[in-house]
């Protein structure tokens, strides 16, 4: 029923926030140890994705009425954090208008992504709200944007990660049911597997590619762009179904919190982790 649904995502919309900060915390340290590059890659093979699917999910019922009034709140919320990440750049003299109209601070690309990707959902007629068409037209922007060259990072990710929301969108009960009820020891051994694979392959451009991408000119060619992509969209979704498999449902009570530890941890992050180290 509807409370073991909401019991297993709010348990796991918790994980994956704490995810989110280990992931900020050791990104400082990204290039100076290999062991550290493996944890990184392995956290972020999934847990953005993994997000961005449960965002979907929850988006099942959205009506534009619905939309309209979550835009004003989720808007405020923006401007506030947006000032308050650019404060540093006011003391230190960077500060720019455009940069601050125009670019989300820190992990404020994730609130625009959610406006994004849910706006098409609460306009488009009943209609065109079919599977093929809209992942279609999704994948063909995915791919598309790293074709550009001079990209912005967070409009990059948005259209990178808007696959992953359409399937939570579409992803009836029942599958994740029969997920949950799946044999945990084929999860365990993939992970085990997905964490060795990344021990030997991970790379830069990896990690990038799991970011949510860069320019194809970036990588040694365009095929191995779209490979690398196509290849992080496959092990986001497996490693997802297998996080999916084996989480505990005992932390549902602590999922209500995510959006303010999301957004409260960069300043914990930057100001007094920086300050120590």
């Amino acid at each position: 029923g509807l409370m073991y649904r909401e019991k297993i995502f709010d348990s796991l919309k918790f994980i994956l926030i704490c995810l989110v900060v280990v992931g900020h915390t050791i990104e400082r340290n990204l290039y100076d140890n290999h062991t550290i590059m493996t944890v990184f890659g392995f956290i972020y093979s999934f847990h953005m994705p993994l997000f961005i699917f449960i965002s979907g999910y929850f988006t099942k019922s959205i009506t534009w009425s619905k939309y309209k009034k979550s835009f004003v709140s989720i808007m405020a919320v923006y401007w506030v954090f947006q000032t308050l990440f650019m404060i540093p750049s006011w003391i230190d003299g960077s500060f720019s208008w455009i940069d601050y109209l125009t670019n989300p601070r820190s992990v404020l690309w994730y609130i625009i992504g959610l406006l994004f990707w849910r706006l098409w959902f609460a306009i488009l007629p009943k209609k065109f709200i079919k599977f093929p068409l809209i992942m279609g037209g999704a994948l063909v922007l995915a791919y598309g944007i790293h074709a550009v060259n001079d990209q912005n990072y967070f409009y990059t990710r948005i259209l990178t990660f808007y696959p992953y929301f359409i399937l939570g969108y579409f992803c009836p009960k029942e599958i994740i049911t029969k997920i949950r009820e799946g044999k945990k020891v084929f999860s365990i051994v993939f992970l085990a597997i997905l964490l060795v694979a990344l021990y030997f392959f991970v790379d830069y451009t990896l990690i990038f590619s799991m970011f949510g991408g860069m320019p194809y000119k970036h990588y040694s060619s365009v095929l191995v762009g779209v490979g690398q992509i196509t290849l992080c969209y496959i092990l986001a979704i497996l490693a997802s179904m297998s996080v999916i498999n084996l989480c505990t449902e005992r932390f549902y009570k602590l999922g209500s919190s995510t959006l303010d530890i999301y957004l409260i941890h960069p300043f914990y992050i930057y100001y007094v982790y920086g300050l120590i180290i």
